[in-house]
């Protein structure tokens, strides 16, 4: 609307297609018919995205109430209770306890291998080396335990796995940042399991 010298109405404005009928462009005109069709449709579209918006948190608030109280045998309990952990949404939730937290795992390395997520060492008479992770597991779900690494670290800048990934790249090195990404992403896998199968909260993680 700025585009029409319009200034003082917005997004936020409360019956912004009744105010614009009655409001003149920068050239003292009316709004043109077209533009204000264009408005209208936008508008109509922003509507229903808060509309959507406000369903999605409905949805939540009520998988967090679920979530004090949830079966944690169960792949909806365990959802529930993963969506009280500041940061993780309901995708994040129900892909880690539909495809992993569902399986009876021993322990971390044993979750750790499944993901594909435990370094793959490689040794041949006097040399030894580090081939990267082994990335044996779902490719789907190791991919998103990463973008959910880097989303931890601004939704938990306090949880101790934070300030671990934060004391190792000080240094500001690009390719030690992507090698640890990789590395706190196994440490969330293994702290939101215990959280969600044990009730351990991680260190310093805020948690509804």
């Amino acid at each position: 609307m700025t585009t029409l010298g319009i200034f003082h109405l917005g997004a936020g404005t409360r019956d912004l297609c009744a105010e614009l009928l009655n409001t003149k462009t920068g050239y003292d005109k009316p709004v043109p018919p077209k533009a204000y069709a264009k408005i209208k449709r936008t508008v109509a579209r922003l509507n229903l995205v808060r509309v959507q918006i406000a369903e999605v948190e409905d949805e939540l608030n009520k998988m967090i109430a679920l979530g004090k109280k949830a079966d944690p045998t169960t792949i909806e309990g365990l959802a529930a209770t993963l969506v009280r952990v500041k940061g993780i949404g309901m995708v994040d939730a129900t892909l880690l306890a539909s495809e992993a937290y569902i399986r009876d795992f021993r322990n971390r390395r044993q979750l750790g291998n499944w993901a594909g997520l435990t370094s793959a060492p490689w040794s041949s008479g006097s040399m030894d080396r580090d081939q990267g992770i082994t990335k044996t597991g779902p490719a789907r779900v190791r991919s998103h335990l990463i973008q959910m690494a880097w989303r931890w670290l601004l939704h938990q800048p306090e949880s101790k796995l934070s300030l671990w990934y934060r004391e190792r790249t000080k240094d500001g090195q690009g390719r030690n940042r992507k090698k640890l990404i990789v590395a706190l992403a196994r440490k969330l896998l293994v702290a939101l399991w215990q959280f969600a199968t044990r009730g351990v909260i991680p260190e310093g993680a805020i948690v509804q």
